[in-house]
C-alpha cells in the first residue's frame, strides 16, 4: 500500500476501515444476516497518517453472538476469515484478494475436518461481470442495495466509535 495513494486520502474516503476492513465486517453481516445491535472500533494511524491504517472492530449481534474483525495496511497481506459456531468452524483463506492463489475453505466439525479448494480467480472481475450481467438482463444483483446500505451504515458506525471511543448502537 503506497502512503501517497488514495487509500491514505481522507477526502477520498481513505483509511483501512473503508479500504480493507469493510470486507471483514461485511462477512459478519452476511453470516448473521442482520445489522448488529452495536459496534465498537479502535484505530491506529501509523507514522502520523491522516487516516486509520490499522483497526479492530467488535460487532455485537446480541444473544451471545459477536464478530471480531481486525484489518490493516501496516502488517502483511491477509485475506482470510473464520466463522465459529457451536458445532464447528469454517475458515476461508484467500477469500478475496489474490487472483493467482487458490481459495482454501476448511470445514471443521466434531466429525472431522475437510478442505474445499477453489481455483484461483479474480474476485473483482467476477464482481464486475455479475454487476454487468444484472444490468444487461435486468435481474437482481447478487448484493442488494439494502445489503450495501447496511454495510455502509455499519462502516459509518465504526468510524464514529473510533472517533468517540464509545460503542455505537445500531438497533
Amino acid at each position: 500500500m503506497h502512503p501517497g495513494g488514495i487509500q491514505y486520502d481522507p477526502a477520498l474516503g481513505g483509511g483501512a476501515t473503508w479500504d480493507v476492513g469493510c470486507y471483514g465486517f461485511d462477512v459478519a453481516l452476511w453470516a448473521f444476516d442482520r445489522t448488529p445491535d452495536s459496534v465498537r472500533a479502535r484505530w491506529h494511524a501509523e507514522g502520523g497518517a491522516a487516516v486509520d491504517t490499522t483497526g479492530v472492530a467488535v460487532l455485537d449481534f446480541g444473544a451471545g453472538r459477536s464478530a471480531l474483525v481486525d484489518y490493516s495496511f501496516d502488517y502483511g497481506p491477509r485475506s482470510r476469515y473464520e466463522l465459529q459456531g457451536t458445532r464447528g468452524s469454517i475458515s476461508v483463506r484467500n477469500a478475496w484478494a489474490y487472483s493467482d492463489e487458490e481459495c482454501v475453505i476448511t470445514i471443521a466439525t466434531l466429525d472431522g475436518t475437510r478442505e474445499e479448494v477453489l481455483p484461483a480467480a479474480d474476485p473483482y472481475q467476477h464482481q464486475a461481470e455479475a454487476f454487468g450481467a444484472a444490468v444487461r438482463t435486468g435481474t437482481a444483483p447478487l448484493v442488494s442495495l439494502a445489503d450495501s446500505r447496511r454495510t455502509a451504515r455499519v462502516g459509518e458506525a465504526l468510524v464514529e466509535s473510533a472517533r468517540t471511543g464509545v460503542d455505537v448502537r445500531l438497533s
